[in-house]
């Protein structure tokens, strides 16, 4: 067969079965894609290993069985791929520890059912083994501790041998604490029992998928609960009690297009900062136009600590919205520097305190 190294003939409409004599001359072969397609009768036994087989796809066919000797003819294989085939086998060929390479295994709807396969799990057989899923059976404690597994698929287990019930009952807080490596787990529709495991060294965990199962929430002792609630000298103080004001209420609206617009200007603001200043301008010019534009004006909102912007009443009024709102803005800065707490904010000014020469304030409250 010359020196072929990949063969890829998925949903290339083959009817037949594998022949392991005429496999065996491959003997360069490192890429093997058979699936999607109607290939059935139990998988060949080599005659002879293909010695540099990594990857080998044989999904959606209709294979019935994994016979002991097939991954036998396979020592450098890396992924194996057994997806969605019309099979009903009861354990996976104790030979796939010749494997001992194997990155992938993945066997979704294939119908395996029997004694989990904890070999899968020891570190020293499979140092390189990252991805499983679609495995049965009852897991033992303390599976994958030290392994390199990152992708555990085990969800939806079934024995079809007894009826279709879940088959993994086991108690996933003794072996997936273990699991350092792990990136993914689903463990979903099973009959897993006992508390919620403990994720303390799980760095690396992004998905973790246990639903549908029987599990309880970890007890903490008295004393982890304790240390949980943050002692009352450190709760952040009340915020301070501010006076109830005569409000006069006036609504006036805004466009969000205009808004955007000068959210755009490439300055960092807030909407809430365009309305302020917004709002700010347009009554400081009613103030001159009323010829009132001594008077200090102030503005309140629904937050904890207050703070002034100041700008002469020709400024306020006749400056770009932008500038009004760079005003605000540095303001609201100044606060975040300075950190005062409730207690030492300076008093606003008494309602008969002389106003500042042609000084428009707004006062801001802003959170913590």
């Amino acid at each position: 067969m010359g020196r072929v190294t990949a063969i890829n003939a998925s949903r290339g409409g083959l009817v037949a079965s594998l022949n392991g004599t005429d496999l065996s001359k491959l003997a360069f072969l490192s890429d093997l894609d058979l699936s999607f397609n109607e290939l059935d009768d139990d998988l060949p036994v080599l005659p002879a290993p293909l010695p540099r087989l990594l990857s080998l796809d044989l999904r959606s066919n209709s294979f019935y069985s994994i016979p002991d000797g097939f991954f036998a003819g396979f020592p450098a294989l890396q992924t194996f791929a057994f997806d969605d085939n019309a099979m009903l086998i009861k354990d996976i060929p104790n030979d796939v520890v010749t494997c001992s390479n194997l990155r992938s295994f993945t066997a979704n709807n294939a119908s395996i059912y029997g004694t989990f396969p904890d070999y899968f799990g020891n570190a020293t057989l499979f140092p390189r083994l990252e991805r499983l899923n679609r495995l049965t059976g009852p897991i033992r404690d303390g599976f994958g501790r030290k392994s390199s597994i990152k992708y555990l698929d085990i969800g939806g287990q079934r024995d079809f041998d007894g009826g279709g019930e879940s088959s993994l009952n086991s108690r996933i807080d003794l072996f997936i604490p273990d699991m350092e490596s792990l990136v993914e787990a689903r463990l979903d529709h099973n009959a897993f029992t006992g508390p919620v495991p403990d994720a303390t060294r799980l760095v690396n965990l992004r998905v973790f998928d246990a639903s549908y199962n029987d599990l309880c929430a970890p007890l903490l002792p008295p004393s982890s609960l304790a240390a949980a609630e943050p002692p009352a000298a450190e709760l952040p103080p009340p915020p301070p009690q501010f006076e109830l004001l005569d409000l006069r209420y006036f609504t006036v609206d805004l466009s969000p297009d205009h808004i955007t617009e000068v959210k755009s200007t490439g300055h960092c603001c807030s909407t809430f900062d365009v309305c302020v200043a917004k709002t700010w301008q347009a009554r400081t010019c009613a103030l001159i136009a009323a010829g009132d534009a001594e008077q200090e004006r102030r503005r309140r909102g629904n937050c904890f600590y207050p703070v002034l912007a100041t700008g002469s009443s020709g400024e306020v009024a006749g400056a770009d919205i932008v500038d009004v709102v760079r005003i605000i803005r540095d303001a609201k800065a100044r606060l975040a520097a300075t950190k005062l707490p409730a207690a030492e904010l300076p008093p606003s000014p008494p309602p008969s305190s002389p106003p500042p020469s042609s000084l428009a304030v707004v006062e801001l409250l802003r959170h913590r």
